[in-house]
């Protein structure tokens, strides 16, 4: 008997066999998925453990859990695994299941989250997320973010003054805050503590043509906003600026005076190390002004997010519900990556009253991503625990007898 009369037909194969595991159908994701290497990585422990010991961790508490990995190793893929085992438990027909997928634009992580709530709040937020969603073009979006980044570099440079004048008045200060910390502030005061400064640069009319070009990460950034990503986005676009984002091709005199002194004080456009930390300082910036542009064109006539959120665990906690928020990854959330945050660890009970309902929630983060690092400890010291996708090294007869194994799962799933 030979193979080839097990072999599936070509149409199941290309149903079964996609190249994003994001567009698998759940049974399929089951079908096929390879066990992955997890860490449980707490401030003295880190544990080797399985996927069914993260599903009951899940299971059992009520604060963010990270899933932590190099971008490509499978974070979203787990968030997936996650979801669908999920609703696998009887129990899930009384939870409101919220899965955020990681191309997902902003009009859509709030909708995904009000999916399925009745009441005249909810129908007014989506309301208002709608008439946001309508009057707003990408371009209009890409100028709004590079005018919020200038106003962040003006206070980020404001806050360098401020430290750099109190280190001065106490010089041990310097001890306790180090070489590293004490080099951020020059570079800082560098790029932005003058009258010609690095905002000058990126609100300069000319300069910004670039900036707001659709091919430009600027405006790759506002279209994930408005319009979400396409999975050959995610792979292939880098969101962030490089050094030669900055690098200023043609006649330096089509720049405004304020923007020509700035290039020539930092020597832009003949140093390398220059450009890269200007680079570092923008990419800085760019969190921050993605959650001002949130706070600017999404607006709830009930209050702020973290107030409708709340209406939503109110809404939940009267049918005895349990509110489970996936997030596949938190660059997709990046406008209000800290005011949801800030929502998932709010406890239930207040001063021995359960006013919300029970939440349970699991977000991946590419390892060194700014905005988690910036709530890592918070996070950390709340949940207890990170979970990290490692590195599978094998060789040799266990190597041969995993891909055999996973080959096979993808026949049998095709079959």
């Amino acid at each position: 008997m030979s193979l080839v009369q097990y072999w599936p037909k070509e149409e199941f194969i290309a149903q079964c066999i996609r190249t994003e595991a994001e567009e698998l159908p759940e049974q399929v994701l089951l079908a096929v998925h390879e066990p992955m290497n997890l860490h449980r990585v707490g401030l003295d422990t880190d544990d080797s453990l399985t996927e069914q010991d993260l599903l009951a961790e899940f299971l059992k508490s009520e604060r963010p859990i990270p899933i932590v990995a190099r971008s490509g190793m499978g974070k979203s893929h787990l968030i997936r695994w996650l979801h669908a085992q999920l609703k696998l438990i009887p129990e899930s027909k009384e939870w409101h299941i919220v899965r955020i997928p990681k191309n997902a634009s902003l009009k859509q992580v709030l909708e995904i989250l009000l999916k399925g709530l009745e009441g005249e709040i909810f129908d007014k937020a989506r309301e208002d997320i709608s008439t946001v969603g309508e009057k707003l073009s990408t371009k209009n979006i890409a100028d709004n973010l590079l005018m919020f980044m200038s106003h962040r570099l003006e206070k980020i440079s404001e806050d360098a003054v401020l430290s750099y004048k109190e280190i001065t008045q106490n010089p041990n200060l310097r001890n306790i805050l180090g070489e590293d910390e004490l080099n951020k502030l020059k570079r800082i005061l560098r790029h932005t503590g003058k009258d010609k400064t690095l905002s000058s640069l990126i609100t300069d009319p000319n300069f910004k043509k670039r900036l707001l070009e659709p091919d430009h990460c600027i405006y790759k950034i506002a279209e994930r906003l408005i319009s979400g990503a396409k999975q050959k986005d995610l792979s292939e676009i880098d969101y962030e600026l490089k050094a030669s984002d900055l690098d200023i091709t043609y006649n330096i005199l089509d720049l405004s005076a304020d923007a020509r002194e700035y290039v020539a004080a930092v020597r832009l456009n003949s140093t390398l190390q220059s450009r890269k930390e200007a680079a570092h300082i923008l990419n800085e910036v760019l969190s921050d002004a993605n959650k001002d542009l949130f706070r600017h064109f999404f607006r709830f006539s009930s209050g702020s997010f973290v107030d409708l959120f709340k209406d939503i665990r109110r809404a939940l906690k009267q049918k005895n519900q349990t509110l489970v928020v996936l997030v596949e990854d938190m660059a997709a959330i990046s406008a209000i990556e800290d005011v949801l945050i800030d929502s998932l660890l709010e406890e239930s009970i207040t001063d021995g009253k359960q006013e919300l309902c029970v939440l349970r929630s699991a977000i991946a983060v590419t390892d060194g991503y700014t905005g988690y690092l910036s709530r890592q400890e918070t996070i950390k010291t709340r949940a207890r625990y990170e979970w990290h996708i490692r590195d599978q090294v094998e060789e040799g007869e266990e190597l041969n007898n995993r891909i055999i194994e996973f080959v096979a799962r993808y026949l049998n799933a095709a079959r």
